[in-house]
């Protein structure tokens, strides 16, 4: 038989409403801003209703980065938890689906044809992105 405490969601809903805690979680940005991490962004739903012409294909985030892919070809790369606009890059691949590796250095990008491309994000100066490139890979 199992029992359950009633009164225990009801002291977490009452710390909840009590807590005055001053940085927020949540915040919306439209995505063809330019946050700076330095707080800006609110919870103001009329940026739901903002059109782009360029709209969010995919996104895939670690702990410390989020990236966003666009139809365009565009790599958007955020810093977390402070969520600044860090690089935008132009990969020339519509992007399908991400995944970054364990050091945050290199994403992988799946288009919609099935083609696998690295790309990455930190080079150093007079280097090149790996011209790596792998077909009929499963989306």
């Amino acid at each position: 038989q199992f029992k359950s405490n009633k009164r225990l969601p009801a002291l977490d809903l009452a710390q909840a409403i009590n807590s005055k805690r001053r940085d927020k979680s949540e915040r919306l940005v439209h995505i063809d801003d330019t946050p700076s991490g330095a707080g800006e962004g609110s919870m103001d739903y009329k940026l739901l209703a903002r059109h782009t012409n360029d709209p969010i294909t995919c996104i895939q985030a670690s702990e410390r980065l989020l990236v966003v892919a666009r139809e365009s070809g565009a790599l958007h790369l955020y810093t977390l938890p402070r969520f600044s606009l860090d690089h935008r890059y132009q990969t020339g691949v519509t992007a399908k689906k991400l995944a970054i590796n364990c050091n945050a250095t290199r994403v992988s990008i799946i288009n919609g044809d099935g083609l696998l491309t690295f790309f990455d994000l930190y080079l150093k100066e007079g280097e090149s992105q790996p011209k790596f490139e792998r077909k009929d890979v499963w989306i």
